[in-house]
Formats: structure tokens, sequence, C-alpha cells
């Protein structure tokens, strides 16, 4: 058995930019520009709730450590229906997964969810 690979395969799985979020690499190879400039292009639509921007721990196999990548993602238009009911499915399945949890543990996890929320769908399980 090879330790690293076994130890860099878990922390690849474990360590990833959540889906929805792009890195700044990313975004520089569409918008055709720096990495570096990124940000810059990005900031007013950050300003005005457009666009989000956020640190992610990813895991580097060659310095076989975690890094933090800042990743950004489109905002969801408040008039779908979808954010709300996406996030309570969310955590519906972290209370599944996690049912020695209190709420206030599992609402840390997921932006915009309160205690309040996390228990309101608890009770419909």
């Amino acid at each position: 058995m090879n330790w690293q690979k076994a130890i860099d395969k878990i922390n690849q799985d474990k360590y990833k930019i959540p889906a929805g979020w792009d890195s700044k690499e990313k975004i520089a190879q569409e918008l055709q520009c720096s990495p570096d400039r990124v940000h810059d292009l990005l900031k007013s639509g950050i300003a005005s709730g457009a666009f989000e921007s956020q640190e992610f721990p990813v895991w580097d196999a060659k310095r076989r450590l975690t890094v933090r990548i800042r990743c950004y993602r489109q905002r969801v238009d408040e008039n779908s229906p979808t954010p709300t009911n996406d996030l309570n499915a969310k955590i519906a399945a972290s209370i599944r997964r996690n049912p020695k949890h209190s709420d206030a543990d599992i609402a840390k996890n997921f932006r915009g969810a309160t205690k309040a929320m996390v228990a309101a769908v608890r009770a419909t399980l």
C-alpha cells in the first residue's frame, strides 16, 4: 500500500472547491486576464452583491498541505425559489449524517442558515 497516495486521495476529496464556486484562475481564463486582476474586475459586482468572494482550503499534493484558494460565484436571483429549498435539502442531509450535532453546530456550516431554520427542518424529518 502506498500511504502517500492514500493520504492524497483522502485529502483531495475532503479539501476541494465546493460546487458552484470558481477559482480566480478559472475566472481569469474566461475573462482572458491575469489572475491578479480578477478581484479588481469583480470588485464592483461584489460591492453590489451580484458576486460573492470566499476562500476555501484546497489540498496541494506537491507540497502536502492545504492552501487557501480565493473563489467567486454569482449570487442566485432572489426571485428564484431554489436557494431556500436547496439550503433546506442540504440542512436535512447534514442532520441525517450528524443526528447528534446541535442545531447551532449545523447552522454554522451553511451560509444564511440559522438555528431556528435547522430546528424547523429537523422537525419535518
